[in-house]
This record gives structure tokens, sequence and C-alpha cells, in this order.
């Protein structure tokens, strides 16, 4: 779903001539509603995903049916909140937790960014290990902090868990693929409360996953909110985050997930 059609935005500007109060947003959530009612309900009973990715998707549908009145800006076009339910309301994109989860593949042009020594490496896990450069298992952070305002270790190895049986029951799907400054090889230098992250990259690369990085990360992936030292760190020059990529075949993230204890 895309811009709003013609025909609906001029319901806003009659709307907001009227004075209806956030016009556009509630044009929004009728679209997706209309979508969920016409055919996501029905579909997603048939989904081939774990049921409690099947119970927090129809959990984000009563989200968009019964907003609380301070997450109105979800609806905002052009946000990230809104793309995200668009994505969820054609079941493209899955709440698995404190991580969303959508399809996606392997850049080629990707190869410009990562390190020379590690293309060859790279393009071997690509296409021999894991077998194509699509599709993966791509994980996106949650628009909405249900589970916590915190970004939590117990959380993502629970989400992580669900993506992994996700791949169970879909064959198709060739692993997991994660980027981002989050990603980070140093990022625990600047957050030492996510340390974690590099750890669960690390229990996944004794299993079979590769890593690299792709260059700096760009100011605005997010890194610049939040975290006051983080921000502090970069703005003195003393903390330069990467974008981390790692690829996780399917079997690994599998393995991976029965050796939690959660």
């Amino acid at each position: 779903m895309g811009p709003l059609p013609q025909a609906w935005q001029a319901i806003v500007r009659r709307s907001e001539a009227d004075r209806v109060p956030n016009a556009s947003l509630h044009v929004a959530r009728y679209l997706l509603l209309t979508k969920i009612v016409s055919f996501s309900l029905d579909s997603a009973r048939a989904l081939p995903v774990p049921l409690e990715v099947q119970y927090f998707l129809y959990d984000e549908f009563s989200f968009i049916a019964e907003p609380v009145q301070n997450s109105l800006d979800c609806f905002e076009q052009g946000s990230y909140a809104l793309a995200s339910l668009c994505h969820e309301a054609c079941l493209q994109r899955f709440p698995a937790g404190q991580l969303h989860v959508m399809e996606s593949g392997f850049s080629r042009r990707w190869f410009l960014n990562v390190p020379p020594r590690e293309v060859l490496p790279i393009a071997w896990h690509v296409f021999v290990r894991m077998g194509g450069h699509q599709p993966y298992y791509v994980p996106h952070n949650a628009h909405r902090k249900k589970f916590s305002l915190m970004f939590l270790e117990k959380e993502q190895r629970r989400s992580m868990v669900r993506i992994a049986q996700m791949l169970e029951l879909n064959s198709h799907v060739r692993g997991l693929m994660a980027t981002g400054w989050l990603h980070s090889p140093n990022l625990g230098e600047a957050s030492p409360h996510l340390k974690w992250m590099m750890q669960i990259n690390r229990e996944l690369i004794a299993l079979g996953a590769a890593f690299t990085t792709m260059g700096p990360a760009p100011e605005d992936s997010g890194f610049l909110v939040g975290d006051k030292r983080r921000i502090s760190l970069y703005r003195s020059g003393q903390w330069k985050p990467l974008e981390g990529l790692l690829i996780a075949p399917r079997e690994a993230m599998i393995r991976w997930a029965r050796q939690q204890t959660l």
C-alpha cells in the first residue's frame, strides 16, 4: 500500500476543511482495515507460522482497529510504523516479538561494500552454502514497544527462536540474514548493555553462519536515537559504528534455537 489514492486524498482534504481531527490518520486506518477484513483475516488462519506469531499478528490487527490515542502517529503517511502496518495487513511482515520478520534477499551491490578480502568467502557462503541469494528471513525491530521499552537479550532470543520455528515450517526460505548497526562488532564499546548482540552472532557463527561488515553505518539508521552515551561517543569521534551483516543457514538457525533455554 503506497500513497493514499486520489479519491482518499480528496476525503482527507474535505475532512480537514471540516476540522475533523487526524483526518489522514483515520483514512489510513480505514484502508488498512479494509485490506484486513477483505483478505488477511481468513488468510492468516492458514499461514505456516507458529501459533505465537499468529497471535501477535492478530494483536497487530486489533491495534489497527482500536489504537490508543497516543499511538496515532503510527498512521502518519511516510512513517516507518505505517509502512510496517501495511506489510502486516498484506501478510508480508510477521511479528515474532521484539523482532518482526520479512522475506528478502542478499543484494549483489553489497559486494562493493564488503572488505575486499572477504568478498570471495561471502560469495561462496551466499551462493554455495546458502544455495542462493534469496529468499531469507530478514528481521526488523518492532515498531511498537509492546514487550519492553528497552532492547532486551531475552526477548531477542525468544524472537529468534520463533523465526527459527518459521524456518522449520517454510522450507523454501534459506535462512536468516540480519544487517545494521546493531550488528556492528564494536557495539559494546558504545552501548555495553547491548554487547550481547555480538554474543548471539558468535553462537550462530559457531554453527555455520557467516559474518562481515559493509562500511560505516548511515547516520539515519538509528544509532543516534536513544542512548546519550552512544550519541556522545559518536559525535566526539570516539566511536564509529559499522554496518554488520550476518547470514545464517536454516540448519544453523534451527540448531541454535534448539539449544536455547528460555
